[in-house]
């Protein structure tokens, strides 16, 4: 049993270095590319970065007020971002790439399309569970 306990002690470890590593470094993308796309800039000043960190932090807070089941919620953007990144926007840029130099054939098109199905098709199944409860 005191093995165990180490393991998890060990685990809760690890845990905690990734909730502090993962939430900046998301934060710290999102805000870049925001502000990239808004103001120009990466880096605009102090207080648009101090507000849009408090923003983020209060939704995140909000979020796990009032839908505590985090894992729906990983469950839906992980499955909305893996179709986008994952199925969606290679396939499309692939296509778009061979269409531009009109090296577009019948059976890549209809190869990357079933690709892309099966994206919406894995992002149609998320509200589909198989649990014993």
């Amino acid at each position: 049993k005191q093995w165990y306990q180490r393991r998890v002690r060990v685990a809760k470890i690890f845990q905690i270095f990734q909730l502090i590593t993962v939430y900046p470094t998301v934060n710290f993308v999102l805000r870049s590319q925001l502000f990239l796309g808004i103001f120009k800039d990466p880096f605009c000043s102090y207080k648009h970065v101090i507000v849009f960190n408090i923003l983020t932090i209060l939704v995140c807070v909000l979020i796990s007020i009032f839908y505590p089941r985090v894992g729906t919620v990983i469950r839906y953007v992980g499955s909305v971002a893996g179709l986008a990144y994952v199925f969606f926007f290679p396939c499309f840029v692939y296509l778009l790439h061979c269409y531009k130099n009109n090296k577009l054939t019948w059976y890549s098109a209809v190869g990357h399309g079933v690709i892309i199905l099966l994206g919406l098709l894995n992002l149609a199944t998320q509200p589909v569970t198989f649990s014993d409860h």
